[in-house]
């Protein structure tokens, strides 16, 4: 082994194949793989049977290493490539570029130097370019790379209102995709850069919305290409046929969904107010009529304390029970009838006539002491006795009438 080293071997699927042992008489080994189909692989560099270096790969399409060797030392080298694949060893006397640059990419400071729409760490992908294109189809390989730049006007890229408009792309198969956006007079080879990546995930059939805005800088040349570098990676193990689909979104489109999320929130809004405004009236009419209850209980007890007890008269029967009335605690009422206390207090709850002779009970002359005035505009009347006033409401049109008699006239009803 002189200046130069190539070696060619063809390997089987189950056991490693081992490179002879040599001495070596260059500064440098080289080892470049290149393969479209990659399986599995495992290099190994031993100097002395001491291993110096391992490497392991899946999936590849292109291996370049470098090895420091001492010039005289035995070395051995142990390749284990699956499928068979073409694979060069040579021996150096320097270093170059590590990455030995293709598509006529330039090594500059150990590294490629790609020309404009190339890319990759030693330039080995072509950009493909796509102008005034709404859709794309290729078919990748398995685990292969694809670059492509979709370009678009600066006055394609924003709207009427100077907001950006989204992109929006889809692709009939799941591959995996990194996206770039490069302003104007920026290339793929040195500018595919974490501050540049607007999206890193997986592109499939449901369309994802891409907002860049946060990227985009105006450039002050309006007829000025900017681009959308994609960077796609079949990673399942088969081929895959794949149709991508990419358009700019409208912001019209979503000023309208905004307005309809507004208009629906206004409505939303105006319902709650007029639940709001229902609870609270009829939580005010219950508690009106719970006061009114409480103020016409208050009454018809007032009107049945002024009513005098009396002993029951044997062998009379309550009117509204029928009862014997000497059994329980009776009351007189103002026309002198004679009726059990609760049945009374219950028959007045409904109406303050008396169930015998239809006479007011809250008659004037009754009640000693007691005046009566009338609200013109509730329609209530105010009984008030030994300072304390009662407003007892109309519930029927006998009981809104109050009839004043005199002590004769009522004798000659009772007659």
């Amino acid at each position: 082994m002189n200046m130069l080293c190539c070696l060619f071997f063809q390997i089987s699927f189950v056991v490693n194949s081992l490179i002879k042992e040599f001495q070596a008489s260059q500064n440098y080994l080289l080892i470049e793989i290149f393969s479209e189909d990659w399986i599995d692989m495992k290099i190994e560099v031993a100097e002395n049977q001491v291993i110096m270096n391992e490497v392991t790969q899946e999936s590849t399409q292109y291996l370049n290493m470098y090895y420091k060797l001492k010039i005289g030392s035995q070395y051995k080298l142990d390749i284990f490539v699956m499928p068979d694949n073409n694979y060069t060893i040579t021996e150096v006397p320097f270093k170059s570029c590590p990455n030995n640059c293709s598509n006529k990419g330039d090594c500059q400071n150990l590294q490629c130097r790609c020309q404009v729409m190339t890319a990759g760490d030693r330039c080995q992908f072509e950009v493909i370019q796509l102008y005034n294109r709404t859709q794309f189809s290729e078919s990748l390989k398995s685990h292969q790379t694809l670059i492509i730049a979709v370009f678009y006007l600066q006055d394609q890229l924003i709207d009427d209102q100077d907001q950006t408009r989204n992109l929006q792309i889809q692709s009939s198969s799941t591959i995996d995709s990194k996206i770039y956006l490069l302003q104007p007079f920026q290339y793929p080879g040195s500018n595919l850069i974490e501050d540049k990546l607007i999206y890193d995930g997986l592109l499939t059939s449901n369309p994802q919305e891409i907002d860049y805005s946060n990227k985009f800088k105006k450039y002050h040349i309006q007829a000025s290409y900017y681009s959308f570098v994609l960077v796609l990676k079949n990673m399942k193990s088969q081929s895959q046929d794949m149709v991508l689909k990419y358009q700019l979104l409208d912001n019209d489109q979503k000023f309208q969904d905004f307005i309809l999320v507004a208009i629906l929130s206004v409505i939303s809004f105006i319902i709650l107010l007029i639940i709001i405004y229902i609870v609270r009236r009829r939580c005010q009419y219950l508690s009106s009529t719970k006061t009114k209850e409480n103020q016409e209980e208050q009454s018809d007890n007032i009107v049945i304390q002024l009513m005098p007890i009396v002993n029951p008269v044997k062998d009379l029967d309550c009117v509204i029970c029928l009862d014997p009335l000497d059994n329980r605690l009776c009351r007189q009422t103002p026309c002198k009838h004679i009726m059990h206390d609760n049945c009374l207090k219950q028959w007045i709850q409904k109406q303050l006539t008396c169930p015998m002779c239809r006479e007011t009970l809250n008659d004037i002359e009754y009640v000693p002491r007691a005046f009566k005035s009338r609200n013109q505009t509730s329609n209530t009347f105010i009984l008030s006795h030994q300072g304390q006033s009662v407003v007892q409401s109309d519930r029927n049109s006998v009981r809104s009438m109050i009839i004043t008699r005199t002590r004769q006239s009522r004798l000659a009803v009772f007659q």
